[in-house]
């Protein structure tokens, strides 16, 4: 694996020598247009302490311009068409007050890869400060390596998305790691990961996800999964319209359940609306 001491000298992805290196940001500038104009984002480090202010977030030099265009930004904007631009998304209620947006096609694979590469670009961008102590261990720094090369599956990475409003979405933060548990599940690794208006958990472990498993639903005949596992193929996507990111994993999945059961019971409703008509 290639280490800061080969900058200026070949890719940190494909590890081939080249003369120039792409301007490569780790959070696309894509997810940084539904903002309004102006507006200055704040970093949250990993410390809770508000650090600085930017219009886009990490230009970092250490990809060439081949992986960049042939790797990097076709995931990259295939992310920003689902969770920035929300092309091809519907928003269902789920209760009086909640919502959900709908995808009726995405690729899964495209979106576990894509968060892959996010998690792998934070943790080797090791010149700039806020990056440098962020690291998902080197044997997934060269796993996903390899698999971004290759165009694998990535059946180890998962993600619990939600969509954040303005009010609170207007923050970035360099991705927290922690074990991620559920009822009675088994923990696992994951990160949680503030991007603009978006909030995400991320899962990189070979056992399955605790809480995915149990957001999925069927509504009129069409099966509706949170989830991005290979299980979830052929289901539609279901991302909250949470509105806020809660300070911790355990307050976030009170505030899904409350959401959830909403919206199950939003369901119910609407069927015996229907029988008795």
């Amino acid at each position: 694996m290639v280490t800061t001491n080969d900058i200026g000298k070949r890719c940190f992805l494909c590890e081939r020598e080249t003369d120039s290196f792409a301007r490569s940001h780790i959070i696309a500038r894509g997810f940084y247009e539904a903002l309004p104009d102006k507006t200055n984002m704040v970093m949250l480090a990993s410390d809770g302490e508000k650090r600085r202010r930017q219009d886009a977030h990490y230009i970092v030099k250490q990809i060439c311009h081949d992986c960049e265009k042939k790797i990097f930004k076709p995931l990259d904007e295939y992310a920003i068409s689902i969770y920035a631009q929300k092309a091809g998304g519907k928003v269902i209620k789920a209760g009086d007050r909640g919502s959900m947006t709908i995808f009726k096609s995405v690729d899964r694979q495209k979106l576990r890869a894509f968060w892959a590469s996010l998690l792998w670009r934070f943790s080797i961008s090791s010149l700039l400060w806020e990056t440098k102590d962020f690291t998902i261990g080197k044997e997934y720094n060269e796993r996903i390596r390899l698999d971004l090369l290759a165009g694998e599956e990535f059946n180890y990475v998962n993600s619990l998305v939600m969509f954040l409003q303005p009010i609170n979405g207007l923050m970035y933060s360099m991705p927290r790691r922690f074990r991620m548990e559920y009822k009675n599940s088994q923990a696992i690794n994951a990160y949680e990961v503030r991007m603009p208006l978006i909030g995400a958990y991320v899962s990189l472990d070979q056992r399955p996800h605790p809480v995915l498993k149990y957001c999925k639903w069927d509504v009129d005949g069409n099966r509706i999964s949170a989830s991005l596992d290979k299980e979830a193929e052929g289901s539609m996507l279901a991302i909250s319209n949470m509105g806020e990111m809660a300070e911790d994993f355990k307050t976030y999945m009170q505030m899904y359940e409350v959401h959830a059961s909403r919206r199950s019971n939003w369901i119910q409703s609407q069927r015996q609306g229907k029988k008795d008509r």
